[in-house]
């Protein structure tokens, strides 16, 4: 190990400065894995408290499954950091394969759970109890398992390619972890996640409507099929608007907002993945295993989070100094079941 370190920090001395700058070395890998083991410790309080607290009358299963996703997906990329191989140019074949095949499944399957939550919000507060002949909990399920659906197919394919071009399975040393080099299928999966965030933005953007929040606000209706789609352009203006409604806005109000927030933040990583197939500088490799490692804390500040005040712990577990943005909320026209409406609602 000395000795891999020694030659990698010999070829990061005569690299240009800026070069030297963001070469991958045991410094940058620290960061980024402290970054993300923050964030996963977050992410196992939150999900504890989701999973076991007494005062959530109801959970999110999407929710829940996007931050499970985001808990596993920084481990993939740390593989070669556990292993201690971050700076060895040719690491085992079976380790480098390993991380290869998980690291490229996992980020896309990321991008597919936030689309689900999305569309599971859509189905719940825009149509009725059943849809196309299925039931709300059905669809619910579907959103739930459709990412995992993805992840298994990705891996399948990449066992495939990885096994028929030992070649292409490969440590580049401007990058902190391995990866199948076959450009047409990681073309195709970049393509399809800048797709899928597509998607979830076009949704967001229905999902919101200022005019409709302030007007709906205090009556717990189902969201308008006719709102207009300029969310995207006007959010500055949607935040104030939460902020004249107050604690009167349903929680499938906020956890929308939330959404499409993190869906914003994984489009910029998206956008920044999308530069490493076109220029080849050491910045454009590094800056995305930056900005990976931060998305589990990222998550964690989107959901885990208040309006107002975070979270605070009590007894080990979170406590929610709002009532809190979790519980699923059912409009009168879609449930009886009085128990899933908000505390200030129940009667």
């Amino acid at each position: 190990m000395a000795d891999t370190l020694g030659t990698a920090s010999s070829a990061v001395e005569s690299a240009p400065a800026a070069f030297r700058v963001l070469q991958p070395g045991q410094r940058w890998a620290d960061l980024t894995f402290s970054v993300a083991l923050v964030g996963q410790t977050l992410l196992l309080l939150l999900l504890a408290t989701l999973v076991l607290s007494r005062k959530l009358r109801a959970r999110n299963p999407t929710l829940i499954s996007l931050l499970v996703i985001a808990f596993v997906d920084p481990i993939p990329p740390a593989l070669l950091i556990y292993a201690g191989e971050v700076n060895n140019p040719s690491p085992p074949f079976g380790l480098c394969f390993t991380q290869a095949v998980l690291r490229d499944s996992l980020e896309a399957t990321f991008v597919m759970a936030t689309l689900s939550l999305l569309v599971e919000l859509y189905l719940r507060t825009r149509v009725s109890d059943v849809f196309l002949g299925l039931s709300q909990r059905k669809w619910t399920w579907i959103a739930v398992v459709v990412p995992y659906v993805l992840y298994f197919t990705l891996v399948i394919i990449s066992v495939v390619l990885g096994a028929k071009h030992h070649e292409q399975v490969t440590h580049p040393q401007d990058t902190f972890g391995c990866l199948i080099d076959v450009p047409s299928f990681r073309h195709a999966v970049l393509i399809l996640e800048a797709v899928v965030i597509s998607l979830a933005l076009a949704l967001f953007s229905t999902l919101t409507d200022p005019t409709y929040l302030l007007a709906n606000a205090n009556t717990g209706s189902v969201l308008n099929a006719n709102t207009a789609v300029f969310v995207l352009y006007n959010v500055g203006r949607i935040w104030n608007t939460l902020r004249k409604i107050g604690s009167a806005g349903s929680p499938d109000i906020y956890l929308i907002i939330r959404g499409g927030g993190f869906t914003l933040f994984l489009l910029f990583y998206i956008l920044l993945n999308a530069l490493t197939l076109t220029t080849n500088t050491a910045a454009a490799k590094i800056v995305p295993v930056i900005y990976q490692s931060i998305m589990p804390l990222a998550l964690f500040l989107i959901f885990g989070l208040t309006r107002v005040k975070p979270i605070r712990v009590n007894l080990g577990f979170f406590q929610a100094a709002h009532p809190p943005v979790f519980r699923m909320f059912y409009p009168p026209g879609l449930s009886g079941d009085i128990r899933t409406w908000r505390g200030d609602r129940a009667t």
